[in-house]
């Protein structure tokens, strides 16, 4: 066979070209067909029947209002809708529950044809804006769309089945809103993003993020993602809200069993698992600055919440339990304590129950660590156990509302025990307070109690303590006592040492103080009062008081100012006063004090001056102090005397009227340093004295001193005198009298004129003694010469000298009491001739 050899001719095509041709025609018709169609879809199909049979189905299926704008077709979008509106009745901007800008997605078209299963590989929803509110009458715009949800299976079948593998929403918004709020309570988050995609036709997995519209920096975020298991219907999701203002949610929050004012949702890690209409919430909501408030307390700190929540659909039932982290949290509002603050530790909120094993916080200035049970919210019953290594007795003290002329201050361990049900009163508090070194001061102790030690227990409002030691002015006491009541206390309280017995009964509120029972015994002393201190003046109170007292001046010299203890040493009181009466007037103003008493003792000694039975009347009114009818026994004498002092003048004043009669100084003579010595007589003494206790040189006035049957020459004074007079037997002398007046003035006592006579002699002195016991005196002598002359002492020639020359011889004393000195003043040029006649016998 031959090749055959084909011939074309200018105008003939090749059939590459032909089949290029035809190609290109048909492509051309497809195109001009596909442009029909388009033109058909977006001009016809789409916009008219599509339209409308897609706005009957969506208001078929969500029971509302449906209004689209357009829907047309590109080969780029695919299907687009424009401009969805969903609202109820009325196409109003306040009806409207659901606004879409466009709605686009391409149709996988053979199962279309093949199976008439609408199947859309991505639906894109862009700029939602969906709109859900309660009305006043608590009806929720969009509950035909959920009844619609509801009754989906009983709803008619549609001959298509729509199946979509992913759906993505693209910047849209919710705004929630709740007229039954006042005012009404709006939220809203934009910058809404989610997508939702089905995986292998068993799981849809979606994702949401977006923003709530807030006035502050850095706006709340919510970010929430999870999956959908078709075959089980269970849902399981994770949601995160980071800086969410829980002032903003507050309408809803005070449904709560107690009041979340203000706080800051900082950030959230929640799992949600929905199946078999069990909802199970579990993860962790950190707080940050969440005050809550209940009954009177408020809690502010900062928090995680460990959130295991259970809720039945069905059956309506939660089960919870819930873990509370609590960071920088302070408690305010706490009877007695007032604040707890730098709160820390673990909570546990159960079903009925609130427990905590490691809370530690701070309150009384002091660290405490807390493990407690709290049980049947309905009844509750409280277990509690507190524990301090280091409290500050200073801030405890204050819980007692002591006066403000008390402290205690120390350190102290203190276990706390608590188990009660709350609404029985009063709770069963159990408390061991082990003070270590602990220090109390008063406005009526000379000192400070020192190195107070031992262990004081409390039982609901009581405190009690046996066995605790302190230190006193060197002196070590022990203690037992109870203290009911920390508003209102009162104490009973004894006090024992080697010296010292005290017991009392004291109530003591904010006003006053009620002393019921008050006896103190010390060394040789015993005290009584009863009545009332009031206190509306904390520093200055008011007394009114009764008091019985039998006290030993010497027992009571350690705890008075130095000065005046020194002052009443050199007096060297000993003896037992007893004094009955009641006091008045400002503790603090002693001058103002009205008191009236009786005072008695059966043995008193002053500068070792001994006297019995005293007794005497005393009255301070008006700032005038009276001491009257003062009476004593002594040295078979008696003693009067009367005292008033003036307290109203700058310097206080003083008045003394003194009588002493028949004081027998043979007695006496033991008690004034001349024991052993030949001394004897009866002396009476009165006296009028003024002063003021600032100044003793300003004590004056003025007295009468008489004796009777006087042996006084072994007086280092008189003694003296005998022995410069050269009389014979002077010792045997007895002045039948002796009498003198005298003043004090200028810190002496003078006199113009002490006499002492007796049968064989005369004296005249004059002159003065001062207080520090020196002397300065003149004294002149007259001798019975016919008693000398008899006598047969080689001494009676001078004396009868003396006796001739009358008083013309005086001999001047001075040195002091205890060291006298004599000296012969000279005498005229007459004695000569006097000596003369006295030998001529003339």
């Amino acid at each position: 066979m031959t090749d055959r050899k084909v011939i074309y001719y200018p105008n003939q095509m090749s059939p590459v070209n032909i089949k290029r041709r035809i190609f290109l025609s048909i492509l051309l018709v497809l195109l001009i067909l596909a442009a029909a169609g388009i033109s058909y879809l977006n001009k016809v199909y789409l916009p008219v029947k599509i339209k409308a049979k897609l706005t009957g189905s969506l208001e078929e299926a969500l029971h509302y209002n449906v209004n689209i704008d357009r829907v047309s077709f590109s080969l780029i979008n695919g299907i687009v809708i424009r401009d969805i509106l969903v609202y109820d009745k009325i196409k109003t901007e306040e009806n409207t529950i659901l606004k879409i800008k466009r709605v686009s997605f391409h149709l996988l078209y053979l199962p279309l044809i093949r199976d008439k299963r609408l199947i859309i590989p991505v639906l894109h929803i862009y700029s939602p804006e969906l709109k859900l509110s309660y009305n006043k009458d608590s009806i929720f715009n969009s509950s035909e769309l959920l009844s619609a949800r509801e009754g989906r299976d009983t709803a008619p079948k549609n001959k298509y089945q729509l199946l979509a593998y992913k759906i993505n929403i693209l910047k849209g918004s919710l705004l929630f809103e709740d007229e039954r709020q006042q005012p009404k309570f709006s939220k809203a988050i934009h910058n809404l993003n989610m997508a939702v995609s089905v995986r292998n036709l068993k799981t849809a997995s979606f994702v949401i993020h977006g923003d709530f519209l807030s006035e502050k920096e850095g706006p709340p975020k919510i970010f929430l993602q999870g999956d959908y298991i078709f075959s089980s219907k269970e849902l399981k999701a994770k949601l995160n809200l980071t800086n969410l203002s829980l002032a903003e949610l507050n309408p809803y929050l005070k449904t709560l069993p107690f009041l979340l004012s203000s706080g800051i949702i900082k950030n959230t890690n929640l799992t949600f698992k929905l199946q078999d209409k069990s909802l199970e919430i579990g993860g962790i909501i950190s707080l940050k600055g969440a005050v809550i408030e209940k009954e009177g307390l408020l809690l502010s700190a900062d928090m995680d919440i460990l959130p295991q929540l259970n809720y039945t659909t069905d059956r309506k039932t939660l089960r919870y339990k819930l873990g509370l982290k609590l960071n920088n949290a302070e408690l305010q509002g706490i009877e007695y304590i007032g604040k707890v603050s730098d709160i820390k530790g673990d909570l546990e909120l159960a079903q009925d129950k609130l427990k905590t094993n490691n809370l530690e916080f701070q309150a009384l200035g002091s660290n405490f660590k807390l493990s407690g049970l709290l049980e049947n919210f309905t009844s509750p019953a409280l277990t509690l156990d507190l524990e301090s290594q280091r409290l500050k007795l200073e801030e405890l003290f204050i819980l007692i509302s002591p006066p403000q002329d008390l402290k205690l201050s120390g350190i102290a361990i203190v276990k706390v025990k608590l188990k009660r049900t709350l609404e029985e009163r009063p709770l069963d508090i159990e408390a061991a307070l082990a003070i270590e070194d602990a220090r109390f001061e008063a406005a009526f102790l000379k000192e400070a109690l020192q190195h107070i030690k031992g262990t004081v227990n409390f039982k609901n409002d009581t405190a009690s303590w046996e066995g605790l030691s302190f230190n006193y002015l060197e002196t070590p006491y022990a203690t037992t006592g109870t203290l009911v009541g920390f508003k209102d206390p009162r104490l009973n309280l004894k006090i024992d040492s080697k010296d010292l017995r005290l017991a009392s009964d004291i109530k003591i509120s904010p006003d006053l103080i009620k002393l019921n029972t008050f006896l103190l015994n010390y060394i040789n002393s015993d005290c009584a009062i009863k009545g009332a201190i009031h206190r509306q003046e904390k520093n200055n109170p008011l007394l009114d008081l009764a008091l019985a007292l039998n006290v030993n001046p010497q027992d009571i010299l350690v705890f008075l100012p130095k000065q005046l203890a020194e002052n009443i040493k050199k007096i060297n009181p000993q003896g037992n006063i007893k004094l009955s009466g009641s006091l008045s007037g400002k503790a603090m103003d002693y001058k103002d004090w009205e008191i009236q008493a009786q005072g008695s003792s059966e043995f008193i000694s002053l500068y070792n001056l001994k006297f019995n039975n005293l007794s005497f009347a005393l009255l301070e009114k008006d700032k005038i102090l009276n001491l009257s009818g003062l009476s004593a026994s002594g040295y078979s004498g008696t003693v009067n005397l009367d005292f008033l002092s003036n307290f109203t003048q700058d310097k206080p004043s003083y008045a003394l009227k003194l009588k002493s009669s028949g004081i027998d100084l043979g007695e006496l003579k033991s008690d004034i340093g001349l024991k052993g010595k030949d001394i004897a007589g009866i002396i009476d003494i009165s006296a009028n004295l003024v002063g003021d206790f600032q100044d003793s040189a300003s004590l004056k006035g003025n007295g009468l001193l008489s004796l009777q049957n006087g042996r006084l020459w072994q007086i280092n004074l008189l003694k003296g005198l005998g022995e410069v007079f050269l009389l014979p037997d002077y010792q045997k002398i007895v002045f039948k009298e002796a009498t003198a007046e005298f003043n004090i003035e200028n810190k002496a006592i003078s006199t113009d004129d002490l006499r002492l006579i007796s049968d064989q002699l005369k004296l005249n002195c004059e002159g003065r003694l001062g207080f520090d016991g020196g002397l300065d005196f003149v004294a002149y002598a007259q001798v019975n010469k016919e008693l000398i002359s008899e006598s047969t002492d080689l001494r009676k020639f001078t004396a009868a000298i003396l006796g001739e020359l009358g008083n013309a011889v005086s001999v001047k004393i001075s040195g002091t009491i205890q060291k006298p000195k004599y000296r012969l003043v000279p005498m005229p040029l007459d004695l000569l001739k006097r000596v003369k006649d006295f030998f001529l016998g003339k």
